[in-house]
């Protein structure tokens, strides 16, 4: 993914929406919808790249919250159960279609709104991080705890100095 795509200052083409929050259980997890678009130029047009979401294992740090572990999904495809085909019938829903499980919403006291807030930042940066690549990729790196794992279809890359050259060799 990384390799494929353009990235610059102010490049923006990671859109992550819909981030849920869950402290129960010991860890700090997440999880929000990802779509990542290609900006159309000229006489090519605005598309869909991909469409996901991400699973997120966050870690409080000195330094603030870090990503201990990011894996990404990618969306299912299929006809689109619910919705009235062209003869006016709906798809049924596929036996072996299971949505994702969401962490059971939590009482507000298990995590302070700020630190809320904080892990809310830490997503919204990767975005721009992955998305311009500066610093020589150490941007994004920095997001991650030292040891920190970013898992994306067919690669899975683990440390600052291979994360930084992941966001470089884009």
């Amino acid at each position: 993914i990384a390799r494929a795509q353009p990235h610059g200052p102010h490049y923006a083409r990671h859109f992550l929406a819909n981030p849920v929050i869950d402290s129960s259980g010991g860890a700090v997890t997440g999880r929000q919808y990802l779509t990542v678009i290609d900006i159309g130029d000229g006489d090519v047009p605005t598309t869909v790249y991909l469409g996901g979401y991400y699973e997120d294992v966050y870690q409080k740090t000195d330094a603030g919250w870090r990503f201990e572990e990011r894996r990404s999904f990618g969306a299912r495809t299929g006809p689109a159960w619910g919705r009235r085909t062209d003869a006016g019938t709906q798809p049924a829903r596929p036996a072996n279609l299971s949505s994702p499980q969401l962490p059971a919403e939590q009482p507000r006291a298990t995590l302070a709104a700020v630190e809320r807030s904080a892990i809310h930042q830490l997503v919204a940066r990767y975005s721009y991080a992955m998305d311009d690549a500066t610093e020589n990729g150490d941007r994004l790196a920095r997001l991650f705890l030292p040891d920190g794992v970013l898992v994306v279809p067919h690669a899975t890359v683990g440390g600052r100095a291979a994360l930084a050259g992941f966001a470089r060799e884009r």
